[in-house]
């Protein structure tokens, strides 16, 4: 956690910090957030509801408040939209995004909330459509792009984020 950062603590009306799960609700009587606290701070499972009461998203909180482990998201039916890793609070390990039918459609790994490593992004078929490595969050070195037969059709070559190098099949 950074010294600038500001900590919300969570208190019962006499001041002492709360410990235990706090649920809010939409208008209509559904659960909206379940949340969990430790000592008046975010620290445990939540989960979020949209309006029709499905979980729309789903992670944990560390003992700071910033999301630790997997978060994930979900569409208005439930499907998995996404998942991700964060450390303290930032992306940092593999993220994944799902096409609406569920197929994965992209899947890479982050470092400090930057892109840093493959990247891979499919069709909605799951056929492998781009891969390349990531630095800092720019294309670096090879980059290959597929045709819907899976038949590699240009490669890209990167260096310092610039393109450096085509080739075409």
């Amino acid at each position: 956690m950074k010294n600038s950062d500001t900590i919300t603590v969570t208190t019962h009306e006499d001041g002492t910090p709360y410990t235990g799960t706090i649920i809010d609700y939409h208008d209509d009587g559904r659960i909206e957030c379940e949340r969990t606290f430790k000592d008046g701070l975010l620290d445990g499972p939540f989960k979020h509801y949209s309006e029709n009461g499905i979980v729309d998203m789903e992670g944990i909180f560390n003992n700071y408040g910033n999301i630790e482990g997997c978060l994930k998201s979900y569409g208005k039916n439930g499907e998995i939209v996404s998942e991700a890793h964060y450390k303290d609070g930032t992306l940092d390990g593999f993220h994944k995004n799902y096409h609406k039918n569920g197929q994965l459609k992209s899947d890479g790994i982050s470092k400090n909330g930057t892109p840093n490593g493959p990247i891979k992004c499919y069709d909605e078929n799951g056929k492998l459509q781009v891969e390349g490595m990531c630095k800092d969050g720019k294309w670096d070195g090879l980059v290959k792009r597929y045709n819907d037969k899976g038949d590699l059709e240009l490669e890209l070559t990167f260096k310092d984020a610039k393109l450096i190098d085509t080739k075409k099949y």
